[in-house]
């Protein structure tokens, strides 16, 4: 599937925009609207996913013509006709073609080991963790059986890191800056924003160099075999 350069409006206060997961290849460009409030659970991992008004001229009106200005120009999509009453229909108006734009601003991840993580850099960002403010550490890969498997971090894609020994998280320099002065062997706290919510967990920092599950299971078959 290709879901890119759409506009989603909705009023209620909690939209829920669902998408197959699995049957979704390309997401991206996609303008996601609820007047200011709080969108609910926007899709993991899109390409220059943005919250913003559409600027309909009449939206009340069904007069869903955008202004010069609109965002959602700048995003891909193609105005077409809404008017009418086979708007909505099978044989209503469609876009003629899709218009690429390479406009969105690129967000840079930080990686550490198999992890990768932005910051709060956008409302997009923050609307989709649910989060007060823009700090912390916003996961956006991660190896199920990597680095937060083996130190027993419960942290997944789409959560947000916010303190570490009870220390502000604010970007994800900060939580790596924070991960390298915990010794190897001991435990620490950590504060994780999940669905709105904070949780506190414990874990244990890897003693020594670190090597994956993975790669210690491949060595100690390989071990075996010359046996």
């Amino acid at each position: 599937d290709l879901i890119y350069s759409n506009i989603v409006v909705s009023r209620k206060a909690y939209n829920r925009i669902c998408i197959n997961e699995g049957d979704t290849t390309y997401k991206g460009y996609n303008l996601y609207w609820n007047f200011g409030d709080v969108i609910e659970d926007l899709p993991e991992d899109e390409v220059c996913l943005t919250v913003a008004d559409p600027e309909f001229a009449d939206f009340d009106g069904n007069d869903f013509t955008l202004s010069d200005s609109s965002p959602a120009l700048e995003l891909g999509f193609v105005p077409f006709d809404t008017g009418g009453r086979t708007f909505g229909s099978q044989n209503g108006g469609k876009p003629e073609k899709y218009r690429r734009v390479i406009t969105c601003e690129t967000v840079n991840k930080t990686t550490y080991y198999d992890i990768e993580m932005t910051g709060i850099v956008n409302d997009g960002i923050r609307s989709a963790t649910g989060l007060p403010d823009y700090d912390g550490a916003y996961i956006v890969k991660r190896d199920i059986l990597g680095y937060f498997c083996k130190a027993g971090i419960p942290a997944g894609v789409g959560d947000v890191v916010r303190a570490v020994n009870g220390v502000r998280i604010r970007d994800p320099e900060d939580f790596v800056k924070e991960l390298e002065k915990i010794p190897g062997g001991t435990s620490a706290n950590i504060e994780v924003f999940r669905n709105q919510k904070a949780y506190a967990f414990t874990f244990v920092k890897p003693d020594g160099d670190y090597v994956s599950i993975v790669d210690e299971a491949v060595e100690e078959w390989e071990n075996e075999r010359k046996k």
